[in-house]
């Protein structure tokens, strides 16, 4: 816990220093595949930094995927129908799994994975 908070309180007042970022599924496979791995409290401050800046991101990103194409997608034929229940992690791990199974997507930009993983998981029904 302690490290957490740490972490927490330099990305506060460090936010330039760690920006996270990644335009490729590539980038985004290596960024976020490390941040679902859970910490052991052994870390350093450094690295627990790394993965909170990579978890916020990589959760930040797909909350706002989903969202815009829960938003946006109504009447698209590629848009995905996502269930009501549908969680954060849940929605990553779609994502991350997609990339990892399909490595001919990892030099697109995300977005365009992103958006055939989503399509492919939650497809909307016909009629």
């Amino acid at each position: 816990m302690k490290h957490i908070l740490t972490a927490a309180l330099c990305v506060l007042l460090f936010p330039n220093d760690a920006t996270a970022s990644a335009s490729t599924g590539s980038q985004f496979l290596s960024m976020c595949k490390a941040a679902l791995a859970p910490l052991s409290g052994s870390e350093s401050a450094e690295y627990i930094v790394k993965w909170a800046m990579d978890t916020g991101f990589c959760a930040g990103y797909v909350e706002g995927y989903t969202v815009a194409l829960q938003k946006s997608g109504k009447g698209v034929s590629t848009a995905a129908c996502f269930p009501e229940n549908l969680n954060n992690d849940q929605a990553l791990r779609v994502l991350i799994e997609f990339l990892e199974n399909n490595p001919a997507e990892l030099h697109r930009g995300v977005g365009s994975s992103a958006q055939r993983a989503f399509s492919r998981a939650f497809p909307c029904s016909k009629g």
